[in-house]
């Protein structure tokens, strides 16, 4: 702001101003509001996750035994 603009500019430019911050402050709100919710997906489904995780582990244990029996057979 400039003193020797007339007051309704002044005022104009202080509401743009006010409103810029306003949208950005709600702008980092919703950024935080997305990331706890994904924090708590994250959470809520970790059990899932480790389920499958060591279903797969143990399948990939399983044919690598049988692989290496394979081979050691000569199949």
């Amino acid at each position: 702001m400039n003193s020797s603009d007339d007051p309704l500019s002044q005022v104009c430019e202080a509401v743009a101003a006010l409103l810029d911050w306003l949208f950005k402050s709600a702008g980092q709100v919703a950024n935080l509001i997305n990331d706890l919710l994904a924090t708590v997906a994250s959470a809520a489904t970790w059990p899932a996750r480790e389920a499958i995780y060591d279903g797969s582990s143990c399948r990939r244990g399983m044919s690598e035994s049988i692989r290496l029996v394979l081979v050691h057979m000569g199949s």
